[in-house]
């Protein structure tokens, strides 16, 4: 199952309350703002193996991440206002493909890149500081 949130004006904040179905697998938000309660429950999918955020804006430009992503294979963050992103390797335990596109605000990752099949990072002020 496929779920795409794609949200009109940019940054609208995406409801708290908001219930996705326990078998998605995919997800992509869009165009939207999220919250540590939106991440949380994004992160506690237990099906879920693709999650992209394309123009997301995090709450304080600050992802710590919570929840397991226990089956997540493919993370695609592209053109978000991300500065920090705190997470330990065991909330991603399945990833397999990382993609950083147009994040120029991040200063680092917290993930350990070797382990991963694919790593793309492109438009980051810094790349070194990301490695």
């Amino acid at each position: 199952m496929c779920y795409v949130i794609s949200i009109g004006c940019l940054y609208v904040p995406l409801s708290q309350n908001l219930a996705f179905p326990p078998n998605l697998k995919n997800l992509t938000l869009s165009g939207c703002r999220v919250s540590s309660r939106n991440m949380f429950l994004v992160g506690n999918l237990p099906n879920l193996e693709v999650l992209k955020l394309k123009e997301v804006a995090f709450e304080d430009n600050a992802w710590k991440t919570e929840g397991k992503f226990s089956q997540l294979k493919l993370l695609q963050v592209e053109a978000s206002d991300l500065e920090i992103w705190e997470a330990e390797a065991a909330h991603f335990s399945s990833l397999q493909y990382l993609c950083l596109r147009g994040c120029s605000y991040l200063k680092c990752t917290p993930l350990e890149l070797e382990k991963f099949r694919l790593f793309s990072i492109s438009y980051c002020m810094d790349v070194q500081s990301l490695l």
